[in-house]
């Protein structure tokens, strides 16, 4: 794919839509809404190959399966708009929406970002990934400190719980991390990356230093899925 070109067209779209969201005008911009999901959707499904060729756990995985609907849920929101003004995937075993940990990215002519992991997970999940680190302790580190999680991401986004979470004393050599409300890593990206031509191969390295991380995650989740 000509991903400059595309990248362009997906930013021009987006920006267009942020300043006249509403869904006449979607209905008026519907062949450049195609086109410029189009484009997207390719993205999505050269990254989705690539993963699938190291990570088994997507096996099976569709790209159109993997990219989040335009439409917002505005049912609990003061913000009324009705379309988001962003692309943006997720890439799980099970699906977008799962629960399990995810492979993400958004597209967005404002903030884009590449990442991955699970976000503010209820509590009952939550815990079954501080048990996990708790016990693999020594292997958590290893992964997070490997030279490409550092070189990409630095640090684990850095939410945290005020206090420990129950049944974890405050001296615990993991504290850092059992009080996370997130077990997310992510990256900023810049919009001179967002409309390089390198970006799909950038993408999918950063990502792919995301495996042996969200593999961890999904691990510890496996008895809320038996």
């Amino acid at each position: 794919m000509d991903y400059v070109s595309s990248s362009v067209y997906m930013r021009s779209f987006l920006a267009d839509l942020k300043v006249n969201n509403n869904r006449e005008w979607l209905y008026s911009q519907e062949k450049r809404y195609q086109q410029a999901k189009k484009y997207f959707l390719e993205l999505t499904g050269f990254i989705l190959e690539k993963l699938q060729e190291v990570d088994p756990q997507l096996s099976g995985l569709e790209a159109k399966s993997c990219v989040f609907r335009q439409a917002r849920d505005i049912r609990f929101s003061k913000d009324k708009t009705p379309y988001k003004t962003h692309f943006s995937f997720g890439i799980a075993s099970e699906g977008k929406k799962g629960g399990l940990a995810t492979y993400y990215f958004h597209f967005d002519p404002s903030e884009a970002f590449v990442g991955g992991g699970v976000y503010m997970p209820p509590t009952p999940v939550a815990n079954l990934i501080r048990q996990e680190i708790d016990y693999q302790a020594e292997e958590f580190l290893s992964i997070i400190n490997a030279t490409d999680f550092r070189t990409f991401y630095g640090e684990l986004d850095d939410e945290r719980m005020r206090s420990m979470p129950k049944g974890y004393e405050k001296s615990h050599p993991m504290a850092e991390y059992l009080k996370l409300k997130s077990f997310t890593a992510s990256k900023i990206l810049t919009q001179g990356e967002l409309t390089s031509a390198g970006l799909p191969d950038h993408l999918v390295s950063q990502l792919l230093s995301l495996v042996p991380f969200l593999h961890f995650i999904n691990r510890a989740l496996e008895p809320a899925r038996e």
